[in-house]
């Protein structure tokens, strides 16, 4: 992030960039981007009239879903900014900022230490540029501490610009799920992945589970 951000002028310049990019069709108020990037306000509209001005983004009508006190939903009208899809340099963009190396292995692994005894971390999905994965991250160990788990992947995500998808399992459920041949599992092993971290061996049991079946 830090090379990306020298080249490009700023770390949330590129924040902003990959939250466009990877939500294409998206209409994001000024607001809403501070608080997915985690960058300051007036940062963020000074980024949106250069963005605009260069013609990376266009303004757009979008919806935004609240609640009522009631629990009924209503989805007013926003104006919002939206990537635009003709421009001229999109493609070679997305090369740069979507298929390069978001964050090291170590320092996804450092966001989670104090989460609980931790056991095993893959990573898939966005991670490794397959973005058709259901799942971008797993978690497991003893203890879990779902509030600093959590925490954590808001943390990456305003990182990198895009929702997670992930899961944290307890040791014990981890085991049965493995039993049960759980397809969450299955596709996720199955597909592009990287193991950060793996102290009860589960990628080997997971192998030898699914050669009995």
């Amino acid at each position: 992030m830090e090379t990306l951000g020298k080249l490009f002028g700023s770390e949330s310049r590129v924040k902003i960039l990959r939250l466009f990019l990877f939500n294409q069709g998206a209409a994001f108020s000024a607001f809403d981007i501070a608080e997915r990037s985690k960058a300051n306000l007036y940062a963020v509209k000074h980024e949106l009239k250069l963005l605009r001005k260069i013609g990376f983004i266009k303004r757009k009508a979008g919806k935004k879903l609240t609640t009522k006190r009631r629990g009924v939903k209503r989805a007013p009208a926003i104006d919002g900014w939206a990537l635009n899809e003709r421009f001229a340099y999109l493609f070679p963009m997305q090369k740069l900022l979507l298929d390069t190396v978001f964050m090291s292995d170590a320092e996804i692994h450092r966001r989670f230490s104090g989460a609980g005894k931790l056991k095993l971390v893959i990573v898939a999905g966005v991670f490794v540029q397959h973005l058709e994965s259901r799942l971008d991250l797993l978690i497991a160990g003893d203890n879990l501490r779902r509030h600093v788990v959590e925490h954590a992947v808001k943390g990456i995500e305003a990182e990198i610009g895009k929702e997670l998808t992930y899961t944290a399992f307890g040791t014990h459920e981890l085991n049965y799920r493995m039993g049960m041949y759980d397809r969450l599992l299955r596709d996720l092993m199955e597909n592009p992945h990287r193991t950060l971290l793996d102290k009860i061996g589960f990628e080997k049991k997971f192998l030898e589970a699914n050669s009995k079946k």
